[in-house]
């Protein structure tokens, strides 16, 4: 899966090349809207509800994409301090969560900046506005024949 979501070189005019997506980074962005919740944080507040607004993408982060290790921001501290962390190791410290699948590309919400697919959990009957192919209808139907029998 790694792989795929990778970006791919793309030919530019005066034949410098550059980074764009691949095929199944595309079909990511159609998430665009789904509703989730972020699950690493414990229920200490309550779930919190966030919208996706894309699926992180940016040239500039060249082979490895825009994922957890590459995307970095400045945090700055009360005292003044500012300190530059990636995704990854500000979840480490800040929450005590280990990000395993790092190079899975970010979620950007319409609230509340980036998170890693591996701490986003979508709720349920989240609507799907494209239509489906019969290869991704079968499946459904398969379920729903199943539920059907019992």
């Amino acid at each position: 899966m790694r792989k795929i979501l990778m970006p791919v070189k793309v030919a530019v005019r005066n034949g410098v090349a550059t980074w764009g997506m691949s095929e199944a980074f595309k079909a990511l962005r159609r998430l665009q809207n789904i509703r989730f919740e972020v699950k690493h944080r414990g229920n200490t507040q309550g779930p919190k509800e966030y919208k996706v607004k894309r699926i992180f993408f940016d040239p500039k982060y060249g082979e490895e994409g825009a994922n957890a290790r590459t995307v970095t921001f400045e945090k700055t501290f009360p005292d003044g301090t500012k300190k530059t962390y990636s995704i990854a190791q500000y979840y480490q410290e800040q929450y005590k969560a280990k990000i395993t699948h790092w190079y899975l590309p970010l979620i950007e919400t319409t609230k509340a900046g980036h998170f890693p697919m591996e701490v986003c959990e979508v709720h349920r009957f989240n609507p799907y506005p494209f239509k489906l192919d019969p290869n991704q209808v079968r499946p459904c139907l398969l379920m729903l024949c199943l539920l059907c029998q019992d």
